[in-house]
């Protein structure tokens, strides 16, 4: 068998039964270790069942190095709307977190830099990597301010250009062209 898993099991069929010396001389490359481990499976999971692989999670990030992180992004410098809507997420230990959809307005990356930043500055030490961040940004899934600026300054250049005009003929009509023209143009 090349499954360690499917060895196991086997082996544990003949553990309870034969010591290590005895399944040695059937099995020579058989070592301590997987005795033990086959003989630990028949006395957990019963002789002979099936090994269960379980998934095992790793939990780098502490609920205050994830909490300070939310903070952050919650601050009306990086939040620009808190639209109706929460994101739910689900830690290792099985405790939940929810945080509400929000809008960022800079990119997810740009946000992440800034607050790397802001920790550094206020000498919080207990950061975790950029990818961590990343992923929990990507968990609460937060829409990307459009900026309409070019469109707005476009607009209001617009109206300032009106304005300038009116303006412009008002000191024509006074110094020379008269009220009647003035009041034409406007």
């Amino acid at each position: 068998m090349t499954s360690w898993g499917v060895q196991r099991q086997l082996l544990s069929l003949l553990v309870t039964d034969y010591s290590f010396v005895e399944i040695q001389k059937g099995i020579p490359n058989l070592s301590r270790y997987k005795y033990t481990s086959a003989k630990k499976h028949a006395e957990l999971n019963g002789v002979g069942m099936p090994v269960t692989e379980s998934k095992l999670y790793r939990e780098k990030a502490t609920k205050q190095q994830i909490d300070h992180f939310l903070q952050f992004v919650l601050s009306p410098a990086i939040m620009t709307d808190s639209p109706f809507g929460e994101c739910n997420f689900k830690l290792a230990s099985g405790s939940e977190l929810t945080a509400p959809k929000i809008i960022l307005n800079t990119v997810r990356t740009r946000t992440v830099n800034l607050y790397l930043k802001y920790c550094e500055e206020m000498n919080y030490l207990s950061v975790l990597s950029d990818r961590s961040y990343m992923r929990l940004l990507e968990a609460i899934q937060p829409s990307v301010h459009k900026s309409m600026k070019g469109l707005d300054n476009y607009a209001a250049e617009g109206g300032k250009a009106f304005d300038d005009m009116k303006t412009a003929s008002s000191i024509l009509g006074q110094i020379g062209k008269g009220k009647q023209w003035e009041e034409n143009v406007h």
